[in-house]
């Protein structure tokens, strides 16, 4: 099972959050700035340059399909199916175009699930000053209800289904299989009184699961 810890560290104004949450963060933000740079200048431009071959290929199918040359069978099955194949490998390759994250402050789901998608199902949330992050959890972008489903399975390291609709009015699909998910989120005492008393974290389950310091 994954390692998953909810903390949060509740300290006053000019209390050493700040100082403290640096020495905790400089090492994987170090690391993390690695692995981005190292995806910038290694991963990215070749799945770039793919996607403009795919590209160029799907325009050469389509004028092969409305002028075919001179002697040459159209074969417009075998040009279907070979677009199909291409289109679906533009379609991973776009996918893969996000940064590699292990690090993030923004808790909305949408966010959550790309980069859990793009770092192998694992993040870590950290913050010297979680207000807004709390806020988003308390349901600021949810209607007033708690956005916490996500957490909640990834304490247990549980498999996340999140589907929206996209451009095109296209239905798009995401699962993400066994996260793991750990947070250190320090609050001031008033957000944290109002995260203690939120009636819908009170029965969500997310509170039960939160380490208080």
């Amino acid at each position: 099972t994954p390692t998953t810890t909810y903390t949060v560290v509740v300290g006053v104004s000019g209390g050493g959050k700040s100082l403290v949450g640096k020495l905790l963060l400089e090492a994987i933000e170090i690391d993390q700035q690695r692995r981005q740079e190292e995806f910038r200048r290694d991963s990215l431009p070749v799945m770039r340059a793919r996607i403009m071959e795919i590209d160029d290929e799907l325009k050469r199918l389509e004028r092969e399909g409305s002028r075919p040359r001179k002697g040459q069978a159209d074969d417009p099955d075998a040009r279907r199916n070979r677009r199909t194949e291409l289109l679906g490998l533009k379609d991973q390759l776009e996918f893969a175009l996000d940064c590699p994250q292990m690090i993030s402050e923004d808790l909305t789901v949408q966010v959550m699930v790309r980069i859990l998608n793009a770092n192998k199902s694992r993040l870590i949330l950290l913050s010297t000053d979680a207000r807004e992050t709390i806020n988003n959890i308390m349901g600021r972008y949810n209607n007033g209800r708690p956005d916490d489903s996500l957490l909640l399975k990834a304490f247990s390291g549980e498999s996340y289904n999140f589907s929206r609709r996209g451009q095109g009015k296209v239905i798009e699909s995401l699962n993400v299989n066994k996260m793991a998910v750990s947070s250190l989120l320090m609050l001031q005492p008033d957000i944290a009184e109002e995260m203690v008393e939120c009636e819908g974290l009170q029965g969500s389950g997310y509170l039960q699961r939160t380490l208080f310091a």
